[in-house]
């Protein structure tokens, strides 16, 4: 059955990612950087709603989870709004808070490599939350709608 967090989750990764990805350039390095995040979380969460977590398997995605997480400001260098891109200004015209989401976004992610590396799917479900809700934070505040 699955938790209500794990469902948190897909609603982040359906309702927040997958539009975005969609609507860029394949090629962009933000493209690729929440492209690879949105698989990897997926990932995660079909192993724990399967209950099986294989740490090998697990701990690779959430290294690359990890891994975007700690270059997530250089995704974002200043003049890189526009041509297609859903970034709100705010992240530049409040980047102390824009640092602030990127900072618990990579606190959820080194946490969530740490649930992975246990192996428990309570842990990993639990810390899968964790940084869909990072996710849906940053988003809220610094991604314009769909249009």
């Amino acid at each position: 059955m699955i938790s209500l967090r794990l469902a948190s989750v897909f609603i982040v990764i359906t309702v927040l990612a997958a539009p975005w990805v969609r609507a860029h350039d394949e090629n962009d390095p933000r493209h690729k950087a929440m492209t690879a995040l949105t698989d990897n979380m997926k990932a995660l969460a079909g192993m724990a709603k399967a209950g099986d977590v294989r740490r090998d398997r697990a701990l690779g995605h959430a290294d690359e989870i990890a891994a975007t997480a700690r270059r997530m400001l250089a995704l974002f260098p200043n003049g890189s709004a526009g041509h297609g891109s859903r970034a709100r200004p705010e992240i530049w015209t409040d980047w102390p808070a824009f640092e602030a989401a990127a900072a618990d976004f990579e606190r959820a992610a080194a946490a969530l490599r740490a649930a992975a590396r246990s192996g428990a799917v309570a842990r990993l479900d639990a810390a899968l939350a964790d940084v869909g809700r990072s996710c849906g934070g940053c988003h809220k505040r610094f991604r314009l709608p769909k249009t």
